[in-house]
């Protein structure tokens, strides 16, 4: 287990340094002056020469990531343009709303695609595993602005029965917990349209595994002894099917970034996708590049620990 751990705390740092290079020329990739770019056409010789000593522009490329870093580390990613907020404080002021969403959507994706995946592999080619299937099939195929376009012409303008765009989860006055219900009641719908891929994905991959493991030898020992349906199926045979849909957890956390910023665009939510479209239509690299090495980085770290749980069920994994 110890080597596994250092295998994986090993690997996390090689792809946080090479995501980190590669935002790190992102601005330079880049043609012209980054410092101009940056700046905008507006900018005076004066303020673009004071720019690039605080880039450190004039130093050797190695040595201007290497003071990158060291601010990207300490958190200091820059000023965005032409807000002049920090980068970080943009990205701290956003993200928990980005959390919420992924939060809730995933338990949402969970509690529907687990049980439906259970009971749908009890009897192969029935009527619900028939009906799941051929539902999970057009939810994967949908794009997701399809489903977030109707869902907002359906449920918030046609029957309102969700707050529409542009409602504030987070309002001014009274404390969280009083602002608690209403928080949820916004990002509801939200999530509930990141959860439709997510449950199709999940429902797939776990009622395919919870079909091969049903005809193993220890399920077979399992019903031997008298032990009752739902029994099998939830102490026995879920835990281990569950291991590709929990590695795939991970990886889907890579759409789900991308998912979040068609809802928040379109819900007009303030999370990193509303500002990371902000960001692009007034050039403001400096923002582009932070939510950049944000969203890549918290997709790095989440697989991580996806990768340190599914040892935890499956010991066999760690010493594969």
């Amino acid at each position: 287990m110890t080597r596994y751990l250092l295998q994986r705390v090993a690997a996390l740092i090689g792809i946080v340094f090479i995501i980190s290079v590669g935002c790190f020329y992102l601005i330079h990739f880049l043609p012209g002056d980054p410092a101009a770019l940056i700046l905008g056409p507006t900018a005076s010789p004066a303020q673009v020469h004071a720019l690039h000593k605080a880039m450190g522009l004039d130093k050797p490329i190695w040595t201007q990531y290497g003071i990158w870093l060291g601010h990207a580390l300490h958190g200091n990613l820059g000023l965005g343009e032409p807000s002049g907020v920090a980068v970080s404080t943009l990205i701290g002021g956003a993200y928990k709303l980005d959390i919420e969403l992924i939060i809730i959507s995933q338990f949402l994706a969970f509690l529907i695609a687990i049980p439906l995946s259970v009971y749908s592999a009890r009897r192969p080619r029935g009527v619900l595993d028939q009906a799941s299937t051929s539902v999970s099939f057009g939810l994967f195929c949908l794009p997701g602005f399809i489903i977030v376009l109707w869902a907002v012409n359906f449920l918030t303008i046609r029957w309102p029965i969700f707050p529409g765009p542009d409602t504030n989860p987070y309002p001014t006055g009274g404390s969280w917990i009083s602002n608690i219900g209403n928080n949820l009641y916004v990002l509801l719908l939200p999530s509930i349209v990141l959860a439709l891929g997510s449950i199709a994905i999940y429902f797939r991959l776990l009622r395919n595994e919870m079909v091969f493991t049903l005809q193993e030898e220890f399920i077979t020992a399992a019903r031997s002894k008298g032990l009752t349906t739902n029994r099998v199926l939830w102490r026995h045979a879920v835990r281990p099917s569950s291991i590709t849909m929990l590695t795939s957890a991970g990886n889907n956390i890579a759409l789900l970034i991308t998912g979040l910023f068609i809802v928040e665009v379109k819900f007009a939510l303030p999370g990193l996708g509303y500002d990371l479209l902000r960001a692009i239509y007034s050039n403001d690299y400096l923002t582009i590049q932070g939510i950049a090495l944000f969203s890549a980085v918290t997709v790095v770290v989440v697989n991580f620990v996806i990768d340190l749980v599914t040892p935890l069920i499956d010991p066999r994994i760690a010493r594969a």
